[in-house]
């Protein structure tokens, strides 16, 4: 991943969902750091590589097929470490160390709100460096389509074991 010089101001998107699940059981899905197969789908593999679950510290491998590569790779990669791990909050952070994507920086947090017994908001959010040679608005535009996508999955994985 190419470093950015210092000084360059950060790229960020959000996307801010209500699911139809209850906070419990969308909390259960996502705050299983190395669970990410129960709810995306175009996870290949997600394994923990150092640290203990639910703790700051843990990370983990993901393998994917979800991203279209310009490289013509079948596969991206990321290594994440888990930064904040708050159940009081439903709050979780993350962020990228390594990867075959440019995600140099990337920061994403993930916290979750009850809406109504079987309604949950879900707000995530990220940050990340410029990538050099590609517009803002495209990177932001793609990833926050990707997590609005990952919502949707949650919610399937959600109400498919109420």
């Amino acid at each position: 991943m190419g470093k950015i010089g210092e000084g360059s101001s950060k790229w960020n998107g959000a996307v801010k969902e209500t699911i139809a699940a209850p906070l419990s059981r969308a909390w259960e899905i996502v705050s299983d750091f190395c669970g990410l197969r129960k709810w995306m789908p175009t996870i290949e593999r997600c394994e923990k590589l150092e640290g203990q679950p639910y703790k700051p510290g843990c990370v983990r491998h993901v393998v994917g097929t979800g991203v279209d590569r310009m490289d013509g790779e079948k596969y991206s990669w990321v290594k994440e470490r888990l930064l904040t791990f708050d159940p009081s909050n439903h709050l979780l952070k993350y962020m990228v160390e390594d990867g075959n994507l440019s995600l140099d920086g990337y920061v994403g947090t993930i916290q979750l709100s009850k809406c109504s017994a079987n309604k949950t908001v879900v707000n995530w959010s990220f940050e990340m460096n410029p990538i050099r040679g590609c517009e803002e608005g495209v990177v932001v535009g793609s990833i926050t389509s990707g997590l609005q996508c990952n919502l949707r999955n949650l919610e399937l994985a959600a109400c498919s074991e109420i």
